[in-house]
């Protein structure tokens, strides 16, 4: 195969490749530590909320206050926290509100 005239190009392509492959899995990673790092300086209530929303998927406040068993106003102001800060996604407005992470 060393003797074929486009070996060079075809591996060049192949490693270029191979290369931007691992380039877009070091950038997941790092996106993911970071994600987590975020989440270990966040305090108990919020973290016990993500961990809710990833484990229902989309959540009212009211789910949220009964799952976590805390006072809705501390819940609303973790919430609103967590949106501004973009780690979790707010859908609807009033009544219809909903969370997701």
């Amino acid at each position: 195969q060393t003797e074929a005239p486009d070996v060079s190009e075809k591996l060049g392509k192949w490693i270029e490749f191979f290369l931007t492959c691992l380039i877009t899995q070091k950038n997941v990673l790092a996106n993911k530590l970071e994600k987590e790092h975020a989440l270990l300086v966040l305090p108990e209530l919020s973290k016990q909320i993500i961990i809710t929303l990833q484990e229902h998927g989309q959540l009212s406040i009211g789910e949220i206050v009964r799952l976590t068993q805390t006072n809705r106003h501390t819940v609303k102001l973790h919430l609103a926290k967590l949106v501004a800060n973009k780690q979790i996604k707010k859908f609807g407005a009033g009544k219809g509100t909903v969370y997701q992470v």
